[in-house]
Formats: structure tokens, C-alpha cells, sequence
């Protein structure tokens, strides 16, 4: 929690229902006091529908009037899923009503208009960043971001790559949440300002530069290139943790400077040179 407060400036984190539905359990939950109490986190607190879940675990799910009828992927025990339960299982108070809709224009406008009858704090956008092209899913954006006021939060849900994170802020959203920083680091991928870099290549096995130079941790300057392949290499534990640690400072300070050039009115040229930037493979 130190590392993602005071280093990453990380304000707010997420659970996800369905994973800690099925491990810890409810019981524990509860017992605990509920997430924050569980965690120790005390800051905000994002609350996953656990409806990815259903998507990416299609083998073991069967959606049904009532709900969502999934069969574990650790022990193979039944469960059943619907809105109501979920809610109660995570002492949700309050949600962003989500904007479905698919790759449809007319049902992601229909389900844009439909949610405003809310009048929520936010407003979330569900079901991209699932296999779709990405040039669809930045049109389905714009869709849904021409109903949904621009005095309420937009959070795109699941996305992204930087090169993502920073189009749909083009096209109005303010919140994003992705598995991508910590998933692509344990996989030995670090995002930096000029390009992504694959750890596992072995042209960095003598390569004893700085992680990141530029980068928004500590990790960057402290490790090198060829420590960190060393570690991913091995597969021990604490090459994961720095790619991680890296990726989601870096994600943080993306967004930060992103601000910053809105701000300073000149974030379509800056967002521009980052874009070309960040397609590199170094």
C-alpha cells in the first residue's frame, strides 16, 4: 500500500467481486468488516462486477433469465450470480450505472439515454476492449459520450493500453481501470514514455542502464535493464513486483500529464508526439 500511495500516487484501487467471492469467501468478508477493512486500503474504492468474468470464463458460466450460473475455476462448485446478490455480497452503497450496447450505435445511444434517468455521480461505459477492432470500440466512445454529461465522470471500464488510455481522453472519459500494468508486468512488459519494452529479450541481459530513466517510481533508477531481465528470467517474485510497480506509476503519471496539457490547452499536440512515442518496441 506504501509503494502505490506514496510512490505510484495511486488514489483509489479495485475489487473484483467474482474472484473474491470465490476466494476468500463471504464469510471471511464479512468477518473481516467488508473490502477496505479486509485490504487496509483506506482510500477509494472501485468494486468490479465481476462481468468480464463472464465473458473471458465462458466455459464454465450459463446465463439464464435469472442470472449468471458459473461453475468455479477452482474447485468446480456452482454458483449463482445476479445484480441484486452482488450487491449485497460487496456492501455496494452506490454504482455507476453502466452503458452496455456492444459494437451497436443505436443501442449504445438508446443505452446511453436510458441511464441518465439515474442522474448518478458517474456514468461507466461496459462491454469494449473485449476482442472488438479498436477503432470501433473509439467510435462506440464518442456514441456515448455525446449523451452522457460532460459535468459527470465517464469511466471506460477495462481499458487499456496507453495508446488507449489517452484516446478515449480525447473522446471525454475521466476513469479507466485495466488489469494491463500488473498482468503485462508479471510477464516481464514495462510501458515507458518512449516505447514498451519486452524484459525477457536478451538484449538486455547486459544492458545495466537505468530501468526507466524518465520513469515515476523509484524502481526506475534503482534497478537496471539487466537486474530486472535477471529476475523475470528466474521467475522469482520481485522481478513481477517492480515491472508491476513500474507499470502502474507510469500509468498514473500518463494520466497526471495528460491533465496537465488539458489544462495547459495544448494536449492535442502533446498527445499527438506521446501516441508515436508509445508505439514503439524498444
Amino acid at each position: 500500500h506504501r509503494d502505490l500511495r506514496d510512490d505510484a500516487r495511486a488514489r483509489i484501487i479495485l475489487a473484483n467481486t467474482y474472484h473474491l467471492y470465490l476466494r476468500p469467501g463471504m464469510r471471511i468478508m464479512e468477518q473481516a468488516g467488508g473490502v477496505h477493512r479486509f485490504s487496509t486500503w483506506e482510500g477509494p474504492m472501485l468494486t468490479d462486477s465481476g462481468g468480464f468474468q463472464v465473458f473471458s470464463l465462458s466455459e464454465c458460466r450459463k446465463l439464464k433469465e435469472e442470472g449468471c450460473h458459473f461453475r468455479s475455476h477452482i474447485d468446480g462448485s456452482r454458483h449463482l450470480f445476479t445484480p441484486a446478490r452482488r450487491q449485497r455480497q460487496m456492501c455496494i452503497r452506490d454504482s455507476f450505472p453502466i452503458v452496455q450496447g456492444c459494437a451497436y450505435p443505436d443501442l449504445r445511444e438508446q443505452a446511453a439515454r436510458n441511464v441518465l434517468q439515474y442522474d448518478a455521480d458517474g456514468y461507466a461505459i461496459g462491454g469494449l476492449a473485449v476482442g472488438e477492432p479498436t477503432e470501433v470500440m473509439y467510435a462506440m466512445i464518442e456514441v456515448v459520450n455525446a449523451v452522457l454529461p460532460e459535468s459527470r465522470p465517464r469511466y471506460l471500464m477495462g481499458v487499456g493500453t496507453p495508446i488507449n488510455i489517452l484516446e478515449g481522453i480525447d473522446r471525454g472519459v475521466d476513469m479507466f481501470d485495466c488489469v494491463m500494468p500488473t498482468r503485462n508486468g508479471r510477464n516481464g512488459q514495462i510501458f515507458t514514455s518512449e516505447g514498451t519494452i519486452n524484459l525477457r529479450n536478451k538484449k538486455w541481459e547486459d544492458d545495466f542502464s537505468p530501468l526507466d530513466p524518465a520513469g515515476a517510481s523509484f524502481v526506475d533508477t534503482l534497478y537496471s535493464k539487466a537486474y530486472v531481465h535477471h529476475l523475470v528470467m528466474c521467475g522469482e517474485m520481485l522481478g513481477a513486483q517492480i515491472a508491476s510497480l513500474h507499470n502502474v506509476a507510469f500509468y498514473l503519471w500518463l494520466g497526471r500529464e495528460a491533465r496537465r496539457h488539458i489544462i495547459e490547452g495544448d494536449f492535442a499536440q502533446w498527445k499527438g508526439d506521446m501516441v508515436t512515442r508509445l508505439g514503439r518496441r524498444l
